[in-house]
């Protein structure tokens, strides 16, 4: 053969054996527990907080800390009908430092509010086991005010005379509100 011979030989390691005492959570979490033990930080920020009706505005929620980083769930926003959210783009940055993961996980929202007026986000709730201090803690984020000013150059939005963009329910990622302005079609 071109680089010598080799042999194939089957051995079996053994390393000494470790027992690990786990302890079951406590009873009494807070509704806002998904499963993160460790000790965490929750920031959020709103890229602008002045826009017009049919605007994309980012918000994003970032949980950043040493524990159990994979576990993470993607948060659920509740936000009025009146604004489209669409799915996070979920950015992570892990690293395991003296046998401990540490890192950070970033969720980016785009928020499309589709009525004017003043749209209030809501702190966001993230609760998560301290094994140092042997209990639950709950963080909540900064909450918003979205001043959402109607657009000018687009005509009211109407659906079949008395239904509007806001009284369809959004039903998955499947359905999208029809464009219902004016298109300009010229010959070829």
């Amino acid at each position: 053969e071109f680089m010598g011979t080799f042999q194939t030989d089957v051995r079996t390691l053994t390393s000494p054996s470790r027992k690990l005492k786990v302890l079951p959570l406590p009873s009494g979490a807070p509704s806002s527990f998904t499963g993160a033990v460790g000790h965490f930080d929750l920031s959020a920020k709103l890229d602008n907080q002045d826009v017009k009706t049919n605007e994309a505005v980012t918000y994003t929620l970032t949980v950043s800390g040493a524990g159990n980083m994979q576990l993470l769930q993607k948060p659920e926003l509740r936000l009025p009908s009146t604004v489209e959210v669409f799915p996070p783009k979920m950015t992570e940055n892990y690293s395991l430092r003296n046998g401990v993961q540490t890192g950070s996980v970033s969720y980016e929202f785009i928020l499309i509010p589709r009525a004017p007026g003043v749209l209030s986000l809501p702190a966001y709730e993230y609760s998560y086991f301290d094994p140092q201090a042997k209990g639950y803690k709950t963080l909540r984020s900064e909450a918003f005010e979205l001043n959402v000013q109607a657009d000018s150059t687009q005509a009211p939005t109407s659906v079949a005379g008395t239904i509007s963009k806001e009284d369809v329910q959004y039903l998955g990622q499947d359905i999208r509100h029809i464009y219902v302005g004016e298109i300009l079609l010229q010959p070829a």
